[in-house]
């Protein structure tokens, strides 16, 4: 077990010894009188006269160094001084019970040796528990207290004299374990004492603070149902204001045909100009290309920026794309709060597509800080894209609808990219295998097409050869025997080689253009599945 650590001196700890000092001195006095008392009735010892003069006076002697220290103030400084002179007074106390002690066993009265070693012991013991069992102090009064007797009784050994000296031992352990308990027991209470002195002192200042904070929680109470007051009466004026500026404002932006932030044409405008362009180009039988433009991650880049940003930023975009509309026919427009369109009249998905890379890049170019975004740190925008020949069998919606989903994807791949919606996907592409088919021959391929139900004729056609616009009402089939044959489906475009059957569904305009110097041999056929579930 680790012996415990010394109890350090200070200020308050000797102001606490010298202040319980006279119980020490009340009780000594009593034994030293009871001692002379006895030994000067019972024993005529003329010593005892003279060693409780002296004593007495030495309690004295300690009793004005209290009342001095007391004056003095020892809590402010000289601390070692101060103990200095209470370790000297509690030695040269035990000093002098120590020589009554062996001034006793000198006497060879054994009942006198009882009675000063009685009185030695409840002095020690009222000295330990009266300085809270400190060790030090219990040593400094056991020491010269027992050495004096010890000392005389070692020096005439006797059986009688080794007892005595045992028991003498016996009782400095005992006292000694006694003073250590002591000490843990005031070492404990000293601890909570502070403990208690440092929560009170919290719990005053608490109650000061909670008082303080009382006082300034009603003032503030006051000040905040006026405030409220008036800022109901502010939310009141201002929802009045934004609900008449709301109806302001969509009426200037039914009425106007430009918007008053970009300068670009508004989405009702730009839906008239569609429609228009629309049926110019079922007559002409021209593509009409749609292409739509929203900022990546616009919800993040209004919450971190604000208003005035997301000003500037559809500005600058708004003149980009304003330089893709050269030509008659085509028209820049803001589609809606982040997204502009821009409508390309004749103009093939090729062509639509290398616009809006060049919308895209020059947006991205421009440098617009947009730092909430994982993989860039400027805006950038997604496009989505559609091409389509008008024709009788589909409206200005399907473009819009084919665009949307365009938009949807290039969204969902991550932005920052443009992505075209594939007519052609709605195709079915098979290409002849050596492996599994053999040899391409006409025969070959003719049954091939004749097992998916398909029958039709083989036709050649001679190079540079363009076709017109055919739509069969049933499901159809064009496969290549021999040269390269181009279909044209609503502007995008699939080049078929020999051996390449396209299987083309029912309701569909196409073309087709012979590519190259090579004629091509054609097998053209219809389902006769199809024709079968019509009859």
């Amino acid at each position: 077990m680790p012996s415990p650590k010394p109890t350090p001196i200070t200020g308050p700890l000797i102001s606490a010894f010298y202040q319980r000092m006279p119980i020490e001195l009340f009780v000594g006095t009593v034994f030293a009188l009871g001692i002379t008392a006895i030994g000067w009735i019972a024993y005529a010892s003329r010593w005892a006269i003279a060693w409780a003069a002296a004593i007495l006076l030495l309690y004295g002697i300690r009793r004005l160094a209290a009342h001095a220290f007391t004056r003095a103030c020892a809590k402010k400084g000289g601390v070692g001084k101060w103990f200095f002179f209470f370790g000297l007074g509690i030695s040269v106390t035990g000093l002098a019970w120590g020589y009554a002690g062996a001034a006793a066993a000198q006497s060879g009265s054994m009942g006198f040796v009882a009675a000063v070693a009685v009185a030695i012991g409840c002095v020690a013991l009222v000295t330990t528990v009266t300085y809270y069992g400190m060790l030090r102090v219990s040593a400094l009064f056991l020491a010269p207290a027992v050495a004096p007797p010890v000392y005389f009784l070692l020096a005439e050994p006797r059986p009688s004299t080794l007892l005595a000296v045992g028991l003498v031992g016996v009782f400095s352990l005992m006292l000694l374990i006694a003073a250590l308990l002591l000490r843990k027991g005031f070492l404990t209470s000293m601890s909570m004492s502070e403990t208690n002195e440092t929560l009170c002192a919290e719990r005053n200042k608490d109650r000061e603070e909670i008082k303080r904070l009382s006082v300034a929680l009603k003032t503030n109470a006051e000040k905040r149902d006026q405030l409220e007051q008036e800022s109901r009466k502010l939310a009141a004026d201002l929802a009045l204001l934004k609900g008449k500026t709301r109806v302001l404002s969509n009426t200037l932006r039914d009425v106007a045909p430009v918007c008053p932030v970009t300068g670009l044409s508004t989405r009702k405008y730009f839906n008239q100009a569609i429609d228009s362009e629309w049926h110019r180009c079922l007559r002409e039988k021209k593509p009409l290309s749609l292409i739509v433009f929203t900022l990546d991650d616009f919800g993040r880049f209004q919450e971190s920026y604000g208003a005035k940003a997301v000003e500037t930023w559809l500005n600058q975009g708004a003149k980009i794309v304003q330089q893709c509309a050269r030509r008659a026919g085509d028209m820049a427009a803001r589609f809606d709060e982040c997204s502009f369109a821009l409508l390309l009249t004749g103009a093939d998905t090729r062509k639509a597509l290398q616009t809006a890379e060049q919308v895209r890049i020059a947006i991205a170019r421009a440098g617009v800080v947009h730092a909430n975004l994982t993989k860039e740190e400027v805006a950038t925008i997604h496009a989505g894209l559609a091409t389509i020949i008008p024709s009788t069998d589909t409206t200005a919606k399907d473009l819009l609808a084919r665009v949307d989903a365009a938009l949807y994807e290039a969204k969902f791949q991550g932005g920052n990219r443009v992505v075209a919606y594939r007519t052609l996907s709605r195709f079915r592409k098979e290409a002849w295998s050596t492996a599994a088919d053999g040899l391409l021959t006409e025969l070959a391929l003719r049954q091939k097409l004749l097992l998916w139900g398909f029958e039709g004729g083989w036709d050649t056609y001679a190079p540079q050869t363009r076709l017109p616009d055919q739509n069969d009402r049933r499901e159809g089939v064009r496969a290549i025997l021999s040269g390269h044959l181009r279909v044209t489906v609503e502007g995008q475009w699939l080049d078929l080689t020999p051996g390449d059957a396209l299987f083309i569904p029912a309701g569909t305009n196409c073309s087709f253009e012979v590519i190259g110097h090579e004629p091509v041999v054609c097998y053209a056929g219809t389902s006769h599945m199809e024709a079968a579930k019509t009859a």
